[in-house]
């Protein structure tokens, strides 16, 4: 599917609540158009989308549940609590939950070992990982490269291939030349874009 397809066939994903993920050729610019949905989304709706970003390749299985410390109950019993992990805060200091609707963006997905694709398998299916829980207007999307582009993409799990949807991003030079404009491009460059499509494509 191509951007500019997908772009219009998101916003009714997301608003079903099934998580999704992105596979394209690497460096196509999928992490770009999540948070630009992030925008659109905003504007639709009149408030703003959280969005929160966690490259899964760099990630183990400790950085996405927290750490455990020690706690006490009410009655002086000792027990081990899961701190809040750094990837359910936004940039802007707020908890993901804190916003109406918003954005987990599990970058680099297929990149990530398999233990911690195993630890977020939850994330996906239930939007919860351990005792942390995303409310319902929360939607987890993730990105990935094909396998046959060795780009360091780890086996996939089909308990988790099962329960999301998958869109496979193709290359287009209308939705290229849709976000050249938006972006403000010096238009030399769309121009020539649109002159010479197997430079700009690899096609």
């Amino acid at each position: 599917m191509h951007f500019r397809d997908l772009r219009r066939t998101l916003p009714a994903v997301f608003d079903s609540g099934v998580a999704i993920e992105l596979i394209s050729a690497p460096g196509r610019g999928k992490s770009e158009f999540i948070e630009q949905m992030r925008h659109q989304l905003s504007e639709r709706d009149g408030f703003e989308w959280g969005f929160t970003k966690l490259f899964l390749a760099t990630y183990s299985p400790a950085d996405l549940m927290g750490y455990l410390v020690p706690d006490t109950l009410s009655d002086g019993r000792k027990v081990s609590t899961f701190t809040t992990p750094a990837w359910m805060i936004t940039p802007e200091g707020k908890h993901i939950n804190d916003y109406k609707r918003g954005i987990v963006f599990l970058d680099e997905y297929g990149q990530g070992e398999p233990d911690v694709k195993r630890a977020s398998a939850e994330l996906l299916l239930n939007n919860m990982i351990g005792p942390h829980k995303l409310h319902d207007g929360i939607v987890v999307v993730a990105a990935s490269n094909r396998e046959k582009d060795r780009s360091g993409v780890t086996k996939s799990f089909d308990f988790v291939i099962n329960r999301r949807v998958q869109f496979d991003v193709t290359d287009d030079l209308a939705s290229w030349e849709e976000w050249a404009f938006k972006s403000g491009l010096d238009p030399v460059f769309i121009t020539f874009a649109n002159q010479s499509p197997r430079i700009v494509t690899g096609k």
